[in-house]
């Protein structure tokens, strides 16, 4: 179910509220994986690219995958 929001739910939601609100134009760099990584693709990324690619990275992956399994292994099987 993650992935399918990961994948399918939040592009879109990133790519609505960019079109139509003027403050998330400046902020979907940062938050939005998507976005981010298409600067890989179309030239050799400046320093900021990179860092653009980094933040959303570590809020979208890094931390899920290091929260995520302390809460499965902490989890009470019954």
């Amino acid at each position: 179910m993650a992935y399918f929001v990961y994948s399918f739910v939040l592009p879109t939601l990133f790519i609505i509220l960019a079109a139509s609100q003027d403050w998330f134009r400046d902020l979907q760099p940062w938050v939005d994986f998507d976005y981010a990584q298409s600067a890989l693709f179309d030239e050799v990324p400046t320093a900021q690219q990179w860092a653009h690619l980094g933040v959303p990275g570590v809020i979208w992956l890094v931390i899920p995958l290091t929260v995520g399994p302390g809460f499965v292994m902490s989890a009470e099987v019954e």
